[in-house]
């Protein structure tokens, strides 16, 4: 079986602004969290690194990445963040990766508006989602969703929090998209499977088949 990993997060600096008293750098964010994942991954769980190092997206850009096998043959592949925010359609190739991932960490450091946009949007996939953060992260919509919390001060991360979360995907990952978030609570289902069912019974009410809606309720 093949799983993915990407990560989403504030890149680069934030100059100071008024009443802050220094500039804020979270370019060692993403970075740190992929090498903490890779190297728990190996430690804990008994996966080793391929030759593979990097993977094609569905719509065809190439990002670097490590993929990680175990001896039941199972693989992960853990995309680099950092690659996608270069020259380019960045929100595409973004979204792109999000897309092709089963599994996101989210650093919410910041609480940035385009982490929270690119958040809904695997939210709205139903995508399983791991979030990370400084204490002053957490944004009201998402109050009551698990959060963990890290210092990225040290020059190595380290978090039980996080092993346990990646345990717990690890032992239950599943490929149905049925990952416990605000929209999906709402909905009771991923919006494409929403959307798909909505066009179901407007394709039967426009065909003369009204037990469509049936199917909705």
């Amino acid at each position: 079986m093949e799983w993915r990993i990407f990560f989403i997060g504030p890149m680069g600096k934030e100059k100071a602004g008024k009443g802050a008293a220094k500039a804020v750098d979270y370019s060692a964010h993403l970075p740190k969290l992929y090498e903490f994942v890779v190297a728990y991954l190996k430690q804990a769980h008994g996966y080793v690194e391929t030759k593979t190092k990097s993977h094609r997206l569905t719509e065809g850009a190439r990002v670097s990445s490590v993929t990680l096998r175990n001896k039941k043959k199972d693989t992960i592949t853990i995309l680099t963040p950092f690659a996608l925010y270069g020259a380019g359609d960045i929100p595409s190739s973004v979204f792109d990766a999000i897309d092709d991932s089963d599994l996101i960490i989210a650093d919410l450091s910041g609480n940035k508006p385009a982490v929270i946009y690119e958040l809904a949007f695997t939210h709205a996939l139903g995508i399983e989602t791991i979030l990370v953060g400084g204490p002053d992260a957490m944004s009201f919509y998402l109050s009551q969703t698990k959060f963990i919390n890290i210092d990225f001060g040290r020059k190595t991360l380290v978090s039980d929090d996080l092993k346990n979360r990646l345990d717990s995907w690890v032992n239950n990952r599943n490929k149905l998209f049925e990952s416990e978030n605000p929209l999906q609570k709402f909905y009771g289902a991923p919006l494409p499977d929403i959307s798909g069912l909505y066009r179901s019974i407007i394709t039967g009410l426009s065909a003369g088949q009204p037990h469509g809606i049936a199917n909705w309720t």
